[in-house]
């Protein structure tokens, strides 16, 4: 008897099986993998097929994860290796190191960047971490 209630309510089961299962398992991974709270989440689930993320040369999400404020420079180079962009700016330390760009084409990218604090005559000092699913057309835009 219950195999045949199954089978018989299938055509509305099924669909919001697929409608509520699939998407919320897809924000829980996400959430899980990159940290992201349930809206950030979302909003990588719904921009999917718009996303595209270039990494730099050996980049690992447990590295990043472990930057924290107040850290130099030089401790952030040896955890997370040469940045994509902002390391050096006409010769001198970058104020934000970018480790992960979006790829050409993609409006929406897992950005990976570091604000730091550049105080004369001393090494510089993380002042904030960018670890946001983002648009890439607001890339230059502070947090």
């Amino acid at each position: 008897m219950a195999r045949s209630a199954l089978k018989r309510f299938a055509p509305i089961w099924l669909p919001l099986l697929v409608l509520i299962i699939l998407p919320a398992a897809l924000v829980g991974g996400y959430m899980v993998r990159f940290g992201y709270d349930p809206q950030e989440a979302w909003l990588a689930v719904r921009h999917f097929s718009e996303s595209g993320t270039r990494y730099g040369q050996g980049f690992e999400e447990r590295n990043f994860a472990a930057v924290r404020q107040g850290m130099r420079g030089d401790e952030v180079h040896r955890l997370l290796g040469q940045p994509m962009e902002g390391h050096l700016v006409d010769g001198k330390p970058g104020r934000v190191w970018r480790f992960s760009l979006p790829q050409p084409g993609k409006t929406w990218f897992h950005e990976r960047a570091i604000l730091f604090d550049l105080p004369p005559g001393k090494p510089p000092v993380v002042s904030g971490v960018w670890h946001r699913f983002h648009s890439a057309d607001l890339t230059n835009e502070v947090p």
